[in-house]
């Protein structure tokens, strides 16, 4: 290979560094002589080449004064051998007096047989972009560190603030309670005197603002309780079916009461779920006490749906609905829509922010969407527990109602809401699924009643019916036997006729829990009796 002229080499390097943007240098360290100068670089500082003179003390003259340090230990490291590496970034005086930032990067070179004369080679290249990006992005963090710091001081504060509050929300909580359970007791005493009908009206009107008062405080007491942090989430598996008839006992005579039709809707094989049941109830009562508060017609429709790992519990309603803009501040403490006069019949304005504060805690995505004018769905996604098993209830403490209804399916018309829930109650505790009207026309719109294993009905009810009527209406339709019973406080003679006339048995209330068994149990033996008596027959 032919050897390149060294002018030639010179002139390709050249090229090449410029092409990069380096500006190749060096200087003959013990004369302090500049050899080869930087020139693209004053070029670009705007000096004329006569401007600087080639010596390494003129172009320190040119160092910014806070950079002279490093520049001059970049050197003297490089010379002493500490670093085999010269490096070092640096601003320049422009000739229009603006600073300019460069980098050198360099090393001693040594020739052989002159290792007494040690050159210092390398390259200039200007960093004056990046370092002012980096001095911007410095400023910037520096004022997202102030705000960051004035933010956790802020935050710090209305954290104290808020626990004063929830101290101060638990403390008067406590202290009223007391008279106001004295207040009660003796609003009790009042209602069992006799009053004429202007102290009847006193009296109901005084037990309405005493209950009032307690809803508050038992609402104030949930928000301090979350606020404080002293409810911790107890974790367990239960199912949606014994969700749901708790809140069917709870709200279906709420509901009628305002004329609205109500239904729970969920899969026959139960949807199991890992969670915490009382905070899981305390979202969902406030969701329907929402939706029984805000609808005025129609009805309302809860659900579970299965989706994927999670099981959605819903509340939809035909209520007012929540503009888009109002959606985040309905979960504020006692916010209300569309209730600017505090009508008590809207609740407090507690319970959304109660629910919002469950859900956190929970860790339990709660969602919201609504339609001005036609209705809103609440939901609550939770954990389903895919493993669970059903486990089976020791048979040898079994009682006889347990063994009567374990598994059983109960039809319950009571009308009476204290009576229906305490029913409802005990029967569910014998491990039965209870299915509860409060009229019978509204029981027999509904397939599954059909199918039921037991009915028991109390005899006056509102509407058409009754419950002797009722019991015959479901034998007409469904053209089999089963266990019935009705329930009633009346004892008139006419009465007594028409049920001595019945096919059913009649309990007169009082009714003992054992009593009922008693009965129920007699005509599943007489029923088994007549089945197998007709199958006999048809052989």
């Amino acid at each position: 290979m032919r050897e390149q002229p060294k002018v030639a080499t010179d002139s390709r390097l050249q090229i090449i560094l410029d092409a990069v943007g380096l500006d190749y240098w060096e200087n003959e360290l013990l004369s302090g002589d500049v050899i080869r100068g930087p020139s693209k670089i004053f070029s670009e500082l705007g000096y004329e080449k006569d401007d600087i003179s080639s010596s390494v003390a003129n172009f320190m003259l040119l160092v910014h004064p806070e950079d002279v340090p490093s520049l001059e230990q970049a050197m003297y490291d490089v010379v002493r051998g500490t670093s085999k590496r010269y490096h070092c970034e640096f601003r320049l005086k422009a000739k229009s007096g603006a600073w300019v930032w460069f980098a050198n990067r360099g090393k001693i070179l040594q020739e052989k047989g002159r290792e007494h004369l040690k050159h210092l080679v390398g390259v200039t290249y200007n960093v004056n972009d990046r370092r002012l990006r980096e001095e911007e992005l410095a400023r910037l963090n520096s004022e997202l560190l102030a705000k960051t710091a004035l933010l956790e001081k802020t935050n710090a504060a209305l954290s104290t603030a808020n626990a004063a509050k929830t101290r101060f929300l638990a403390s008067a909580s406590h202290d009223m309670r007391q008279p106001i359970q004295a207040a009660a007791l003796f609003t009790h005493s009042l209602k069992q005197s006799l009053l004429n009908a202007r102290q009847q009206e006193i009296v109901a009107y005084l037990d309405q603002s005493i209950q009032s008062i307690q809803d508050l405080l038992d609402r104030l007491l949930d928000i301090s309780k979350l606020d404080a942090g002293m409810i911790e989430v107890q974790r367990q598996t239960f199912g949606v079916h014994q969700l749901f008839r708790r809140m069917a006992s709870e709200f279906v005579a709420q509901a009628e009461s305002k004329k609205l039709k109500i239904s729970f809707h969920y899969p026959q094989a139960d949807v199991f779920i890992d969670g915490d049941l009382h905070l899981v109830t305390m979202v969902l009562r406030n969701f329907l006490s929402n939706a029984v508060s805000y609808t005025n017609s129609g009805g309302i429709v809860v659900g579970v749906r299965r989706c994927g790992r999670h099981a959605l519990l819903q509340v939809w309603d035909s209520g007012i609905g929540i503009a888009s803009d109002q959606l985040e501040r309905i979960y504020d403490e006692f916010y209300q829509i569309d209730n600017a006069h505090r009508d008590r019949r809207h609740g407090l304005g507690l319970g959304l922010a109660i629910a919002r504060r469950a859900a956190d805690l929970m860790s339990a995505p709660l969602r919201c969407k609504s339609q001005p004018g036609q209705g809103t769905m609440f939901e609550l996604a939770l954990v389903r527990d895919f493993h669970y098993k059903v486990q089976a209830v020791p048979a040898v403490q079994s009682t006889l109602a347990q063994r009567l209804f374990s598994g059983k399916r109960v039809v319950v018309i009571e009308d009476d809401v204290m009576a229906a829930k305490a029913l409802t109650y005990w029967l569910e505790e014998q491990d039965c699924f209870v299915s509860l009207f409060s009229n019978a026309e509204d029981a027999l719109k509904e397939p599954r009643v059909l199918g039921a294993d037991f009915y028991i009905s109390d005899f006056r009810l509102p509407g058409n019916l009754d419950g002797i009527a009722f019991l015959d209406a479901v034998r007409a339709r469904t053209q089999r036997s089963f266990p019935g019973v009705v329930m009633t406080g009346d004892t008139s003679p006419d009465f007594i006729a028409r049920a001595q006339r019945s096919d059913w048995p009649v309990m007169f209330k009082p009714i003992n829990p054992d009593a009922l068994v008693d009965a129920l149990a007699r005509l599943c033996c007489t029923h088994a009796a007549s089945d197998e008596l007709a199958l006999s027959s048809a052989v």
